[in-house]
């Protein structure tokens, strides 16, 4: 998956949940997927005490799938979330247990995602994967929910990206494999026994798949703004006008709000307001403290040192607030004598 396409389906997630047009259990899988690369067999085998939150850093531990094990939980792989993923994941697990589902639950439990109850007969309470979706069912469901939200790319005529929960493993391992690492760095993070299986992740190399991204992200740069919100002149002239809840403050870089929150900001779990810049709910402010943003932002980035992926993270983030930046510049413009409108 190019990373235009990975960009754009990333966000097209994020504003479909945040619509209410995707359950959440779909938006954590896709997160997840993002970050690990498993198989979905997996993310079947996932209980809710296999994700650990310990201040502010969060852990998934992964079960490993085709080790020659007895079963898919007898060992684990290690993976560090990201702070956006790990409190997505950790307020979707808070659900769970407002629902009646204890640490030993299903992590995609049937109930959830087989809206209209398991296709298979179900396991006695007594069986380990008591709860657990059949992988082929959770494969299904999952791709069946996000089709309709998959946005288009130039690769295919502008046809919806291709969704498949095998793309987003190859997309991890290709990824690696652009990065530098080597061949048994990858097979340990994607689960692998031994080096048979990693060499596809080299067949593009990396200077032709940068050059591909590079080209597809000039094509794609219509469809693909990373800042999807509104920009206001001041509070007064927000959807909220200050209710509670509205106002979005960076306390790191300064006291003044950078924007006002369409959605005051419930049931939002993303980390505000690097998050924010990337959300249709978003309303900045014109005056607001938007350069201090991106300059937290690129040092946080450079702070990452070696380590790409990492940095990137917020890489979105901080082309939206150039995105905002660069709209008050035009709309100051605008209002300078002697501008038509």
């Amino acid at each position: 998956m190019p990373k235009p396409e990975y960009s754009a389906l990333y966000k097209a997630v994020d504003v479909a949940y945040g619509m209410g047009e995707l359950p959440q259990w779909v938006a954590v899988l896709t997160r997840l997927l993002f970050a690990c690369g498993g198989r979905i067999s997996q993310f079947a085998s996932l209980k809710v005490m296999d994700l650990t939150a310990n201040n502010g850093s969060f852990v998934l531990n992964l079960p490993q799938a085709k080790t020659r094990e007895a079963h898919s939980r007898v060992s684990f792989k290690k993976f560090d979330l990201s702070p956006q993923t790990g409190r997505l994941a950790m307020e979707y697990i808070e659900n769970l247990r407002c629902q009646g589902h204890g640490p030993d639950a299903a992590f995609f439990h049937e109930d959830i995602v087989m809206k209209w109850g398991p296709r298979e007969e179900r396991r006695s309470e007594g069986d380990l994967f008591f709860g657990h979706c059949v992988r082929a069912n959770l494969s299904t469901v999952y791709s069946n929910a996000l089709r309709p939200i998959a946005p288009p790319t130039e690769r295919l005529q502008f046809e919806p990206i291709p969704v498949s929960t095998r793309r987003f493993r190859y997309t991890f391992g290709t990824r690696l494999a652009e990065e530098g690492a080597s061949k048994a760095i990858i097979a340990d993070r994607l689960g692998h026994v031994d080096l048979q299986n990693v060499d596809v992740y080299f067949e593009a190399s990396p200077k032709i798949v940068e050059n591909i991204d590079k080209a597809m992200d000039a094509q794609l740069a219509p469809l693909a703004y990373a800042f999807r919100g509104r920009l206001v002149e001041g509070e007064e002239h927000s959807t909220h006008k200050g209710a509670p809840g509205s106002r979005i403050i960076d306390f790191r870089v300064a006291k003044d709000p950078v924007g006002s929150c369409g959605g005051k900001g419930q049931g939002c779990a993303f980390n505000k307001p690097t998050a924010c810049y990337t959300c249709f709910k978003f309303e900045p402010w014109l005056d607001g403290p938007h350069e201090k943003v991106l300059i937290r932002l690129k040092v946080e980035r450079e702070r990452c040192g070696t380590d790409e992926r990492l940095a990137a993270i917020n890489d979105d983030a901080m082309r939206a607030v150039q995105e905002v930046m660069a709209e008050c510049d035009q709309a100051r413009e605008q209002r300078k004598p002697g501008v038509s409108e």
